[in-house]
């Protein structure tokens, strides 16, 4: 692991579609531990700010579904 990268932290990339037209982007925090991938709980929300952060710096809207526990880019 990279302590400045952070390579152990990654998401699960889910594209919802509306008659095959992308509608929106959710991404699912994941950590690598123990040479597994999980989805992330304690770091989650730190993971998903800080992609936030990286996709406003490109001008993508994003916010954090709290309930579904994902970050949600609308795509249309």
């Amino acid at each position: 692991m990279d302590p400045e990268e952070r390579n152990d932290l990654s998401f699960i990339f889910l594209m919802e579609t509306d008659g095959g037209t992308p509608r929106a982007l959710r991404l699912f925090p994941t950590i690598i531990a123990g040479f597994r991938v999980r989805l992330a709980v304690r770091s989650a929300r730190g993971t998903a700010d800080r992609m936030a952060r990286l996709c406003g710096d490109l001008g993508t809207g994003s916010s954090w579904n709290a309930g579904e526990g994902c970050l949600e880019l609308p795509l249309a």
